[in-house]
């Protein structure tokens, strides 16, 4: 495994069962990648990934009776501003406090907590919402419109929307939760992705949120505390998230082609070319000398990302990436991470 790799490949084996029509979609691939300081975490707890079966399954289309104006309550329905981008991360999620309430799938936000009836063998076409700090089964985290698409596109299939769900949903995590080096080991992300029913009714939404690992319930909101921080550790976490959502993004060796495999290796470059841009830009006070040494870290592996996202088959790619971890400077970022009080676990 990379040094600087991910804790563990994992993905929930997560309880939601539609009725009628909808089925529990599920494929092999590698939910959770915790990146830089985990992988000793991750030989320790595992020596070798925990591969389980990721949950895809439609919110457009329930009971076998695909309602139109359901679609039109999803797509029509006042939705809360975002911050931009096609994720949307409103603030106006019911997560702390409140009661159990019925939700249809169009009206679920980034911050709510829910259990699924589908998981206990319910037919209904809700979820119910539920307060974030008693047990729950998932938190939303934020969504994905499919805009690329147009109205009357035909279906895409069910691989291309779960790879759009498991790249675009990973990008919104470090937004939501800070800090994903403080994030337990045993939470993964899932979504909910169109059915081809609900999509010949318009639905274009993917819904991303986080669950157990092993199914059982969360307690707690994932949701990082901005007030909880001082400036230079939101300065920082801020500087370095787009390089966290990158590793988020790693593939799963043995499920990828060395073609896909080039094309996320650009991406890593790109985000360390901005991190090492960005970095000695920001006025550090208490953290600025190991900065300085874990830009120079970051540029010294910069080579060998680009030999990985040149390379010509797989043994050579994935020697460059353990490589191109290995050079990076992890042992710094745990040092700046003491120093500022993130989390080093």
């Amino acid at each position: 495994m990379a040094v600087w790799a991910f804790v563990a490949s994992l993905v929930a084996l997560f309880p939601v069962a539609l009725a009628l029509g909808v089925v529990a979609l599920g494929r092999l691939a590698g939910g959770r990648r915790r990146g830089r300081g985990f992988a000793t975490a991750a030989l320790a707890l595992a020596g070798a990934q925990v591969v389980a079966l990721a949950v895809g399954v439609s919110w457009a289309a329930m009971e076998g009776d695909v309602s139109g104006n359901r679609v039109t309550e999803a797509r029509e329905r006042e939705r809360p501003k975002d911050d931009g981008g096609d994720g949307d991360l409103p603030d106006d999620g019911r997560g702390e406090g409140g009661e159990r309430e019925e939700l249809v799938f169009g009206d679920v936000y980034a911050g709510d907590c829910f259990d699924s009836v589908y998981g206990f063998g319910t037919s209904a076409d809700s979820l119910t919402a539920v307060p974030c700090e008693g047990p729950h089964e998932g938190e939303v985290f934020g969504s994905v419109q499919l805009t690329e698409y147009a109205p009357d596109d035909a279906f895409p299939g069910v691989d291309e929307l779960l790879e759009h769900a498991e790249r675009e949903c990973s990008r919104l995590v470090p937004e939501y939760v800070l800090d994903t080096w403080a994030m337990p080991l045993d939470v993964t992300t899932a979504y909910y992705r169109p059915e081809p029913e609900g999509w010949e009714w318009g639905d274009r939404e993917i819904l991303c949120f986080f669950g157990q690992v092993d199914g059982e319930p969360l307690t707690g909101s994932l949701r990082g505390d901005p007030t909880a921080l001082d400036g230079e550790s939101l300065a920082y976490l801020e500087l370095t998230a787009p390089l966290e959502v990158a590793v988020w993004a790693e593939p799963v060796r043995g499920t990828v082609n060395v073609a896909g495999g080039r094309l996320w290796a650009r991406e890593m470059v790109e985000a360390i070319e901005g991190e090492t841009d960005a970095l000695p830009a920001h006025d550090w006070s208490l953290i600025a000398e190991p900065v300085a040494r874990l830009v120079e870290a970051r540029e010294d592996s910069l080579d060998t990302w680009r030999e990985a996202a040149s390379a010509r088959d797989e043994d050579a790619f994935w020697a460059s990436v353990d490589e191109g971890y290995a050079t990076m400077g992890i042992g710094v970022e745990f040092e700046i991470r003491g120093l500022l009080g993130l989390a080093t676990t």
